[in-house]
């Protein structure tokens, strides 16, 4: 499960795309992200966002054996990767992550992240932060055009009354219950949704 970004992007079901856009499932969508697909990656193998938390190579790379004048480089979020295909299987990224995932998968603490992170060291293009930006950031992610819930607090099971990305994540829910394809399950779910916000409100979180 921690090698979701890493599919194999050379199969026949992307095989005549220029590009892909992945995006987490804890993503929020404010904005249109096809609006990615005119970015220029300037030659890069894919764009994505530094992550907030951990920043440079070196907070995380440093047991696999990174070179310490490598340690201040830029370390991407991999929630949101735009991917230039002819590049990603011209370097071999899948297989390439995959072999250091079997043979030092005890020191890559962030799985796949950990993995792309190690293969493309400056092969990767930086992203404007709105484009993945974190919901923790509650200042910043005001103008985030994908909002992720990355981390442990999520909305859907431990969702914070007041602050402000997990209310907006109950009030999208609560708008998209009907598209459900099974009105049952679409009853079911408006009315788990509805019970967790009024107890939250009520201070009864279970």
């Amino acid at each position: 499960r921690h090698t979701r970004s890493l599919c194999d992007w050379s199969s026949d079901v992307c095989s005549s795309d220029l590009r892909v856009l992945y995006i987490d499932s804890d993503i929020l969508c404010r904005s249109d992200p096809s609006a990615l697909f005119d970015q220029d990656l300037q030659g890069a193998v894919l764009g994505a966002v530094q992550d907030t938390l951990i920043r440079d190579l070196g907070n995380d790379l440093m047991p696999l054996g990174l070179p310490p004048e490598q340690a201040q480089d830029p370390y991407f979020n991999s929630g949101v990767l735009l991917i230039d295909l002819h590049q990603w299987r011209r370097e071999q990224v899948s297989e390439r992550c995959f072999s250091l995932l079997a043979s030092s998968g005890d020191r890559c603490f962030y799985h796949d992240q950990t993995a792309l992170n190690w293969v493309l060291r400056g092969r990767w293009f930086s992203l404007p932060q709105a484009w993945n930006c974190s919901a923790a950031d509650l200042e910043r992610c005001r103008s985030a055009k994908l909002l992720h819930y990355y981390g442990c607090m999520k909305p859907w099971a431990d969702a914070q009354v007041g602050v402000w990305t997990h209310d907006l994540w109950h009030r999208v829910a609560l708008r998209q219950a009907h598209l459900l394809p099974f009105r049952d399950h679409n009853r079911m779910v408006s009315k788990q949704l509805l019970k967790h916000r009024l107890r939250l409100l009520l201070g009864r979180p279970r």
